[in-house]
């Protein structure tokens, strides 16, 4: 199995002989800031009884084992996952401008003012309600976000031909939708470079995700060639700054062009393949997005909810993701059972002593085994994080459930002063936490069809390319026992 150490910010692939762990003596010291604290009980055992240890037992004066204690003592813990990748981080954008932020933070929003999209306001007279679901789809972006970054004050931009600002938002009619073009690159560079450079807190695009101009390609998928350095940078990785998405389905009614006149209220709507107009037969739901960049993912998280709340209460067909989510730190629980074996039986072991307070003292001259897991881990490696010579790392994955075993030395720990504490650094890669949001009935494959596919080019793989995924997870210093008096 291949087990990871980072080095300058790279990763190193060290190769595990078998189940056993190359070089089981001392760890090395990670950088600082990965300490993380482990919290840790004693099950099944205590300090109040006076039942002997077994014949031969060498125990230390004035300590005994628990009278009535289960078979197995099992340790809780507690630790901090870090996310890590094998690749250094790409370089920071170029966002010096030589302006310093002055003032309180702004809150872009950006609005895709292309043609296109004048197709989600009804013409004069028609009936249906996506004109008042798209309009108050927008409206709940400026004031979710305003509510919940409350520092910043929102600017209104216009996305077409260029990037313009808007002194205030717009009334959402089909005349603020003439654009012949819609460099989202641009809107989606100028958000980024305000929310690294920190004039924004926050900054949200309104669009359709079909980009047109000099140079972009058709298809959601072009999206991510304007994402990938940020997604790849220190700072998204660090979980300093966050992507989520929302998707809305609105009713979509076409638009006039110079080859298609309104007709019964319908226009056209327009095929990035086929690179022309084609007439709408009925009024459809069609997708738009929102894709909000910021600081603080409980922040993000919390407009996207919010956002998707009040659309359920309206009936508009929603999807919500925080495509970043895995730059956080994951906190995961586990346990360690100390026993002594017998073949390939596990018996109650009665050289260690555990305590509260994660305390533990060896009673007799012993080795006690301790077999330890985090739930959802599957651990490549596990290394002693300066424990001496009192604690070996036996094997990986012993019980088949993604751990690793360490064994006690009681014959070396008793004669240790101080006798040191059981820290261990775990890396390890974790079993998907929940099934993300499916966005493939909103993708299409192709739009060189004869009628409205109401669906989006190449959504589902834009998707793929958004999701933050680590390489692994790592845990630094996590207290597993810890002994007495320290």
């Amino acid at each position: 199995m291949d087990s990871y150490e980072l080095q300058g910010g790279r990763a190193r692939t060290d190769r595990v002989a078998g189940s056993r762990v190359a070089g089981g003596g001392r760890g090395r010291a990670l950088p600082a800031g990965l300490v993380v604290a482990a919290v840790v009980f004693a099950a099944a055992c205590g300090d109040g009884g006076d039942a002997p240890p077994p014949e031969g037992a060498d125990p230390v004066e004035g300590t005994a084992p628990a009278a009535g204690a289960a078979d197995l003592d099992v340790i809780q813990l507690e630790a901090e996952f870090l996310p890590r990748w094998e690749s250094a981080p790409a370089p920071a954008a170029d966002t010096a401008d030589g302006a310093a932020p002055e003032g309180p933070p702004t809150m872009a929003i950006y609005l895709d003012v292309s043609h296109p999209m004048g197709g989600f306001v009804p013409p004069d007279g028609s009936a249906g309600t996506g004109a008042n679901q798209f309009r108050t789809v927008v409206q709940w972006v400026a004031d979710h976000l305003t509510r919940t970054y409350t520092a910043g004050t929102p600017a209104w931009r216009a996305v077409g031909d260029d990037v313009q600002p808007i002194a205030e938002m717009p009334r959402l009619r089909r005349s603020d939708f003439g654009a012949s073009a819609s460099r989202i690159d641009l809107a989606i560079a100028s958000a980024l470079a305000d929310l690294q450079s920190g004039r924004s807190e926050a900054a949200a695009l309104v669009t359709d995700l079909l980009g047109t101009g000099e140079n972009i390609p058709s298809g959601a998928l072009a999206v991510l060639r304007y994402l990938t350095p940020w997604l790849e940078s220190a700072s998204v990785r660090a979980g300093e700054l966050h992507l989520g998405v929302l998707g809305a389905k609105a009713e979509y009614w076409g638009v006039a062009s110079r080859s298609c006149a309104l007709r019964d209220g319908l226009g056209c709507w327009y095929s990035e393949r086929g690179h022309e107009w084609r007439r709408m037969e009925a009024a459809t739901p069609a997708p738009f997005y929102v894709v909000v960049v910021g600081r603080n993912s409980d922040a993000i998280t919390t407009v996207l909810e919010s956002i998707r709340a009040d659309a359920e209460a309206q009936g508009i067909e929603t999807l919500s993701e925080l495509f970043t989510a895995a730059a956080r730190p994951r906190v995961a629980t586990g346990s360690c059972t100390a026993f002594v074996r017998d073949g390939d039986r596990r018996n109650r072991q009665y050289s260690l002593r555990l305590g509260d307070d994660n305390e533990y003292a060896c009673l007799r001259s012993d080795a006690a085994t301790l077999t330890c897991a985090f739930a959802g881990l599957s651990a490549s490696e596990a290394r002693l994080h300066d424990s001496g010579d009192g604690f070996t790392l036996e094997a990986m994955d012993p019980d088949g459930d993604g751990g690793f075993e360490v064994a006690a030395r009681c014959d070396l720990l008793r004669g240790m002063d101080p006798a040191p504490d059981l820290l261990v650094d775990v890396t390890g890669t974790f079993a998907a936490a929940s099934q993300p949001p499916d966005w493939e009935e909103w993708s299409i494959e192709t739009d060189d069809t004869p009628s409205f596919p109401g669906g989006t080019l190449q959504l589902k793989y834009l998707v793929e390319g958004l999701r933050l995924a680590p390489d692994f997870h790592q845990a630094d210093a996590v207290v597993i026992l810890r002994a007495r008096g320290s």
